[in-house]
C-alpha cells in the first residue's frame, strides 16, 4: 500500500546515509511500522558507493513518506548530511535515526506523549545495544529523568537515536560541522536555551554497535570530547582539562 506524502506532517526523521545497504532497509521498516504514522523521513545519502541510495529510492516510490535525497557535491560527513535534512524538513519535531539503528514501533506515539505530560522541547529515552550481526547484547541503558547543561558537560547519557525536540518552541537546532560528536554538541547547545532536557526511561531504539563508530575508539573520543569543550563550549583550558577528566571518569564507569 502507498503511503501519500504529508504537507504537515508532525515529525521529520532525520537519517544520513553513507554505505548502509547492508542495513537501510531494516531501519526503513522500523520507521514505517510506528504507530504514530504522521511522520516524513528524510534519509540523506553522503556520496554511497553501494546501493543504499537505490534502495532508499525503491522504498521511497513505495510509500511517499520516505524522501531519498542525495547531497549535491562530494562527501560532507554525518554533521552536514543531518543538517541538509533538517533545511527539508516540515515537521514540527524532528527525531533522529541513525541509517543501521532501529526504533520499536511506540517509538514515537510514547515519546511525544511524554513530550506533552513534561512540556518539554527536548526531550531522549532508553534504548538497547546490539552488534553488527543483530544480536541484543544490552537490553537497556537507563537514563536519567533530567539533564541540564552543567550536567550534560559530565557525562552524555542521551542516544542520538532517542532524541525529539520540538522546533515551535527551539526553531531548528542545526549540529556544528565537527567530523564527530556533532550530536554532544548540539544537544549542549539546546541546552544553552532551556533550562533541562526530560529522559524517559523506557527503551524506545536499538543502537547497533561496532564498525567504525567513534564509541569503538576512545582516544579518537576523548580527542572529540576536549575539542567540543575547547572549540564550542569556548571554555578555557584549565577548565576543559577538568571536564575533560570527569567526563572520562563517568564513561569509564558506565563500561564496568
Amino acid at each position: 500500500m502507498v503511503k501519500q506524502a504529508l504537507d504537515h506532517p508532525l515529525v521529520s526523521v532525520i537519517t544520513p546515509s553513507f554505505n548502509s545497504a547492508r542495513f537501510i532497509t531494516d531501519t526503513l521498516l522500523s520507521v514505517q511500522r510506528q504507530t504514530l504514522p504522521d511522520w516524513e523521513m528524510i534519509v540523506v545519502d553522503d556520496h554511497s558507493s553501494d546501493s543504499s541510495l537505490e534502495i532508499v529510492t525503491a522504498a521511497a516510490e513505495r510509500d511517499h513518506r520516505i524522501r531519498a535525497v542525495s547531497l549535491p557535491s562530494g562527501r560532507k560527513g554525518a554533521a552536514h548530511a543531518r543538517n541538509f535534512a533538517m533545511e527539508l524538513a516540515r515537521g514540527r519535531y524532528i527525531a533522529f535515526l541513525d541509517s543501521d539503528d532501529l526504533w520499536v514501533p511506540e517509538k514515537l506515539e510514547r515519546q511525544l506523549a511524554f513530550m506533552a505530560t513534561t512540556v518539554s522541547p527536548f526531550s531522549y529515552a532508553s534504548y538497547a545495544l546490539m552488534r553488527r550481526d543483530g544480536a541484543i547484547f544490552r537490553n537497556r541503558l537507563p537514563v536519567p529523568p533530567r539533564l541540564t547543561h552543567r550536567e550534560l558537560l559530565r557525562t552524555c547519557p542521551i542516544g542520538c537515536l532517542t532524541v525529539v525536540y520540538d522546533t515551535a518552541a527551539l526553531g531548528k537546532q542545526y549540529m556544528p560541522d565537527l567530523a564527530k560528536g556533532q550530536d554532544y554538541a548540539l544537544w549542549l547547545q539546546i541546552l544553552r536555551q532551556v533550562p533541562e532536557a526530560h529522559g524517559l526511561d523506557e527503551v524506545l531504539g536499538i543502537y547497533r554497535t561496532g564498525g567504525t563508530s567513534l564509541s569503538s575508539n576512545k582516544l579518537e573520543k576523548a580527542r572529540c570530547i576536549w575539542s567540543i569543550y575547547r572549540e564550542i563550549e569556548g571554555q578555557s583550558w584549565p577548565r576543559a582539562t577538568f571536564h575533560l577528566l570527569r567526563y572520562s571518569t563517568n564513561y569509564v564507569m558506565k563500561q564496568m
